[in-house]
């Protein structure tokens, strides 16, 4: 499917294009498989390696493969599948007759197995299913300006081995700044906690962040300590195997 051109004017501000994916057969239509997003910065940077690997083309071919994931509000959603993004761009020069210059390309659906399936059932009870790089979206951070604070958008995505990376959606994640979470500290009770404001403490800063709503603040907190939980019992396992000086002289 070859979807609308980004208009002009949204090209320069947009941070991020989010794909909601529901099937279209004889049989079972409409039935939702997934969402999954691309940042600015993905797209970017997919252009940018796309020039460098074909240097004199004059457009630049950028290709995604977006695995299809729950909604954040809804995580209990079943899903499946893949999406194939083929993102395009042509420099305006090459383009004077025509406004737009970038077009996005749905190259196709894939079907996969569900998490039930591969897993044997789920429930609200199971752990949190962790992902190598979980994009987090976009947060509300405290950022210094002069002598005055200021709570700018940022991009964030906290990676399974518990780092995290933030960084402005109009850049490439290679530019993002990365650290090791220590701790998340939250005020759980909404009613206290309006703004829904938390905090992850780093091993070498503090990021203070507010998320836009409360289902997106449950969210964050239960996935970064579920983060921390599972980071922890893995050092723990590594510990626990070591074979001391001792154990190996016996």
């Amino acid at each position: 499917h070859m979807f609308t051109k980004i208009p002009e004017k949204v090209r320069g501000n947009f941070s991020r294009i989010d794909f909601n994916v529901w099937d279209h057969d004889y049989v079972g239509y409409n039935d939702f498989m997934g969402v999954c997003s691309m940042t600015r910065s993905d797209i970017l940077e997919g252009i940018r390696n796309a020039a460098l690997q074909n240097p004199g083309m004059e457009d630049s071919t950028a290709l995604f493969d977006l695995k299809l994931d729950t909604r954040v509000d809804h995580p209990n959603d079943e899903v499946s599948g893949h999406i194939k993004v083929r993102m395009t761009h042509v420099p305006t020069y090459l383009k004077k007759e025509k406004t737009d210059n970038t077009k996005i390309n749905l190259e196709s659906v894939v079907k996969l197995p569900t998490v039930e399936e591969v897993e044997g059932g789920g429930s609200e009870d199971q752990k949190v299913m962790l992902k190598k790089v979980w994009r987090g979206g976009m947060l509300k951070k405290k950022v210094r300006s002069g002598l005055f604070h200021r709570w700018q958008d940022r991009s964030f995505e906290v990676h399974q081995d518990g780092h995290i990376a933030w960084g402005k959606a109009n850049v490439t994640a290679l530019e993002w700044k990365m650290e090791e979470i220590v701790k998340i500290v939250a005020e759980e009770d909404t009613k206290k906690n309006k703004k829904f404001g938390f905090e992850i403490i780093l091993t070498k800063s503090v990021l203070q962040l507010r998320a836009p709503n409360e289902k997106i603040f449950s969210v964050w907190v239960k996935y970064v300590r579920e983060v921390l939980a599972q980071a922890k019992e893995a050092k723990e396992a590594v510990l626990k195997a070591a074979v001391t000086l001792d154990d190996f002289l016996a």
